[in-house]
């Protein structure tokens, strides 16, 4: 729990200091406690802290195609060429100990590992009872004013919305620019498997869709029929549709690339073969993050895992063993078929591994960030 609570911290930290830094007075005698509560307002009541700034689009080439992975990061040798620039202050948080690294919250003990809410095998977990049950309860959803309402984090005032995403976040400071797609830092960010689209979300198994689950992970109908998008209102005239997140059986997610979009995972996976091989395909354009999270900290175990992506322009590899393995690929609009590899080495063979696919949909097909460690192939 205390290593959960740390590496959490490590990913917020950048954004408070940047924030005390520019609201430090000399003169101001305040209690710790109170210039906290004010520090916490600045960060996450984007009304105010956001006004008068927004991203920059018109600026940068979007490139129908490019990647960039936790190889291609790790080298900072690119730094200076980033735009919008890292604060040298923030080059601590590209150490392999802080929040890419195995210690941080993509990592075994974050919350995407074992010990989050996704694994559903206590009672205390959430997942054992939103979705565990068995029990199709979607009905009700649309009774109440909850996170799949035009007051949730999709609708226009949430993290997925363009004035949060477009006007807020890249005003907060440099790191929460680069939380955005083709950031340094977007794995951690709202388009990626920690934010509002990916598995902890309301569209994921802990969601409030309400829909059951059948013995492969799909999500059905009291009646049976396989559900896979939802529709979500964004004002009195637009509803928006996004993917469902899905938590897949392995044997179903190996067998089955007809059923695999870029919103799903598979969890706790054990090698019974050299490599595992995933194909999913992409119907529009957009940003699709793509992670492997080791199910315990490599040090106890000497296990290295592996992850090889193709979007259709060769291999994409990121085997930084300091680091978690992530690949982030943008793909043009129409059909486009991923090829996803994840092996590691021997000593792998002994633990297990989850795989998070996930999509930031047509609605944010675009990044106003260039830097080298984006390729364009």
């Amino acid at each position: 729990m205390l290593l959960l609570i740390l590496s959490n911290f490590l990913t917020l930290n950048p954004l408070i200091e940047d924030v005390q830094h520019k609201h430090r007075n000399s003169n101001t005698h305040a209690s710790s406690k109170m210039y906290s509560l004010f520090t916490f307002c600045l960060i996450f009541l984007p009304v105010v802290y956001g006004e008068g700034c927004s991203a920059n689009y018109e600026n940068v080439t979007q490139h129908p195609e490019m990647y960039y992975t936790a190889k291609t990061v790790a080298k900072r040798n690119y730094v200076s060429s980033v735009k919008p620039h890292i604060a040298p202050k923030n080059l601590v948080y590209l150490h392999p100990s802080s929040c890419l690294g195995h210690h941080g919250p993509i990592g075994a003990y974050g919350v995407l590992g074992p010990h989050g809410p996704l694994y559903g095998k206590n009672t205390w977990d959430p997942a054992t009872w939103i979705s565990g049950l068995g029990w199709d309860w979607s009905s009700w959803r649309d009774l109440i004013t909850g996170p799949l309402s035009i007051e949730g984090p999709l609708g226009p005032k949430g993290p997925a919305s363009p004035y949060w995403y477009d006007s807020v976040c890249p005003c907060i400071n440099n790191f929460a620019h680069h939380l955005m797609n083709g950031g340094v830092w977007s794995i951690l960010g709202p388009m990626g498997p920690l934010g509002p689209l990916g598995p902890l979300g309301p569209l994921g198994r802990i969601g409030s869709h309400g829909y059951a689950r059948d013995e492969n992970g799909q999500y059905i109908t009291r009646s049976g029929r396989v559900i896979r998008n939802v529709g979500v209102p964004f004002s009195k005239t637009e509803n928006r549709t996004f993917p469902l997140y899905e938590e897949y059986v392995h044997a179903f997610a190996l067998n089955n690339p007809e059923s695999l979009d870029t919103s799903w995972y598979t969890k706790q996976v054990k090698f019974d073969e050299a490599q595992h091989t995933y194909t999913v395909t992409s119907t529009e354009e957009q940003f699709v993050y793509i992670l492997v999270v080791p199910s315990i900290h490599p040090a106890w175990t000497g296990a290295s895992l592996f992850l090889t992506v193709n979007a259709g322009y060769g291999p994409i590899s990121s085997q930084e063993i300091l680091f978690i393995q992530w690949v982030v690929v943008k793909v043009p609009p129409g059909k486009t078929a991923i090829q996803i590899n994840v092996s590691g080495n021997y000593a792998a063979r002994a633990t297990t591994y989850s795989l998070f696919v996930t999509g930031s949909t047509h609605y944010f097909p675009r990044t106003d960030i260039v830097g080298m460690y984006q390729i364009h192939p």
